[in-house]
């Protein structure tokens, strides 16, 4: 299983574009290499309308690697079950912390 996390932006042709600045999107998927995860994340991130900015986290994780209790435990069982889970984090369409708005 592999976590990976991107910061992405809508599009100037989303129906999100006006309202939101953009998004964490964490990503757990079941692949045989790291690559092959980013390659389905990619896929299912321009799918979904948006774009990717950068790439904030990628590495490899075990059931072990989390709490009880800890939310994404959730997710990590859910993408045992499901191969791949997204979780959006979205902000508003204006200025977080000093940076600029898309």
């Amino acid at each position: 299983m592999f976590y990976l996390q991107y910061a992405c932006i809508p599009p100037p042709t989303s129906e999100n574009y006006e309202k939101l600045g953009g998004a964490f999107i964490s990503c757990w998927i079941q692949a045989v290499s790291i690559e092959t995860a980013r390659t389905m994340a990619d896929l299912a991130i321009k799918e979904n309308n948006w774009i990717v900015h950068k790439l904030e986290e990628s590495n490899p994780i075990k059931k072990e690697d989390y709490g009880i209790g800890d939310e994404s435990l959730e997710y990590y069982q859910q993408a045992e079950i499901d191969g791949e889970v997204y979780v959006y984090d979205a902000w508003p369409n204006e200025p977080q912390e000093e940076e600029q708005v898309h």
